[in-house]
């Protein structure tokens, strides 16, 4: 069954009023490090990027959906990431508190015909700003590309790591 038809089907059983929790939020990280010999080294940059929506529930259960990026740069080489995934978690409430979020990416891809798997579990704290939140995060990632070019490859790439993020939450 697909994410959209998910989707359509749990939002068709969700009484109305759980409209009135929806949020979307966005993720954005810019790091650059330079390494290597004096004169000569290395610089590479990393930009990560994830938007978010889901409907609250009034007991701090939240369901929805995510969409993650990322660019790696070198001077001589690009690796993109993209994928998007179902998200549940707990809020400790809709406008403020502690917030844990985990995202299942159905079908990831990476720059070079990679595709597979992956999770995400976001974790962090909101604090309310008029109509707005600003949270920081930490994400933990793991993906597991499982093809190459669609054919399968043994043992898997894996990419597993922990980010930072600054998250802008924007409740409606």
């Amino acid at each position: 069954m697909s994410f959209k038809n998910l989707l359509t089907i749990v939002l068709l059983f969700l009484p109305i009023n759980v409209f009135a929790g929806g949020y979307s939020r966005i993720g954005i990280m810019y790091l650059t490090e330079k390494i290597g010999i004096e004169g000569s080294a290395t610089e590479t940059s990393r930009t990560l990027i994830d938007f978010g929506a889901g409907h609250l529930f009034g007991n701090g259960f939240t369901l929805g959906g995510m969409y993650g990026s990322e660019k790696d740069e070198t001077a001589t080489q690009s690796l993109n990431r993209t994928g998007i995934g179902p998200t549940i978690g707990y809020m400790k409430s809709k406008s403020q508190g502690f917030f844990i979020l985990a995202t299942y990416f159905i079908n990831p891809s990476l720059t070079g015909g990679y595709k597979g798997t992956g999770t995400q579990i976001d974790l962090g704290y909101r604090f309310q700003l008029d109509k707005i939140s600003i949270a920081p995060q930490f994400s933990k990632k793991t993906f597991k590309y499982t093809k190459l070019n669609d054919v399968d490859i043994n043992p898997a790439y894996v990419d597993d790591r922990i980010d930072p993020y600054f998250v802008v939450w924007i409740d409606f």
